[in-house]
């Protein structure tokens, strides 16, 4: 844990309210807004047409051609056609891809430059004003000013971040998540889970983090056991674990995330293995790491899993016990695999030595 930490969440975040009447009053006197998302959950939902008559009277941009792990060159073409568009709102919609997209096209579409030129300026104009939108219930991006985004020259993924790309709101509407399929809700529920514990884990984690944390675990753990396994998924299910995912992106807000993710982000780049699913995967050999460097911060975690009667250990493999690390990267591959997250920079933030063969050990 951190000695000296800060604690900031300026997201104002709505659960509950009416949508339309909420969506309105916060798009306030706005006249040109832009809605960025993917092509795919804007038509599914329902949201495009909604959205078309509840704001028939404004001047809207609809740019969906975000792609799961948004790349650069989707970003800046955006960060164009919004500036374009003279936006003076951006409305994100989809999931972790779409709302980390969003993110950086309201920064690109009031400032210009290359994508490295304004990730690495001091001085930028403040990002276009966003209000956040999730579809799933994984990244927690709604909470926060990260956007991962992919350059697709070195295969690696960026995390472009400034003060000014927290959306201004994020409205929990759990209605959006229902066309969510089974795999993709599994996925993303792990993917959130992943956040809260390695941020509970993480060295830079603080007393409040932790509490958030805490909370998180344990909201997606009994949300799982409502759920029977992801198998029902009523809509009390869903604001759960909608809710679980936004607290976990308060937590890594504040922490980072760990090795987990970083060894996470080559099965994603590389094996093209959604996130959730890649950190679902991996848990296990990282939580073989923290047993056999004693963290102890873990019994905290094991006794939230003893409470609901279930096993942190094995706690993924009712759902991926048949995925091994070595049928998606090959023994041959593994030093590139292993010296990648090592080498990320948020692999230090893990609560135990960064050791090459014991890694390794732990994977093989």
């Amino acid at each position: 844990m951190a000695s000296n930490y800060f604690f900031h969440s300026p997201v104002k975040t709505f659960v509950g309210e009416d949508f339309d009447t909420l969506l309105l009053s916060l798009a306030g006197d706005a006249r040109n807004i832009s809605v960025i998302s993917g092509a795919t959950s804007i038509i599914k939902t329902g949201f495009k047409k909604r959205i078309e008559k509840l704001l028939q009277d404004r001047n809207l941009l609809f740019f969906s051609e975000i792609e799961e792990n948004p790349s650069i060159e989707t970003v800046m073409r955006g960060g164009s056609v919004v500036r374009e568009h003279k936006t003076e709102l951006v409305i994100a919609f989809g999931g972790g891809s779409a709302l980390d997209a969003a993110k950086a096209v309201a920064l690109f579409g009031n400032n210009r430059g290359n994508f490295y030129e304004v990730f690495n300026a001091k001085k930028l104009n403040p990002a276009l004003p966003v209000i956040a939108i999730p579809t799933t219930c994984g990244t927690g991006s709604e909470m926060n000013s990260y956007a991962i985004i992919t350059d697709l020259e070195s295969m690696d993924k960026v995390n472009l971040s400034k003060e000014s790309m927290f959306p201004v709101a994020a409205i929990l509407e759990p209605s959006f998540l229902k066309t969510l399929g089974k795999d993709l809700l599994m996925a993303t529920v792990f993917d959130a889970f992943s956040h809260a514990f390695e941020g509970y884990l993480s060295k830079r984690s603080n007393p409040f983090s932790d509490i958030i944390a805490l909370q998180s675990i344990d909201m997606i753990l009994q949300t799982i056991i409502k759920s029977d396994g992801f198998e029902n998924p009523d809509d009390e299910v869903l604001a759960s674990f909608l809710y679980g995912s936004s607290l976990a992106g308060i937590v890594i807000l504040h922490t980072g995330t760990t090795l987990l993710h970083a060894l996470g982000y080559y099965f994603n780049n590389h094996k093209k293995i959604h996130h959730g699913k890649a950190n679902a995967i991996l848990l296990g050999a990282y939580v073989s790491l923290g047993r056999s460097a004693k963290v102890e911060k873990m019994a905290v975690v094991d006794k939230i899993f003893e409470k609901y009667g279930m096993n942190l250990d094995g706690f993924t493999e009712p759902y991926y016990g048949n995925e091994q690390v070595s049928g998606i990267v090959p023994v041959n591959e593994a030093d590139t695999f292993i010296e990648y997250a090592i080498g990320k920079p948020n692999a230090i933030l893990s609560p135990f030595d960064i050791d090459f063969h014991k890694i390794k050990q732990a994977l093989y």
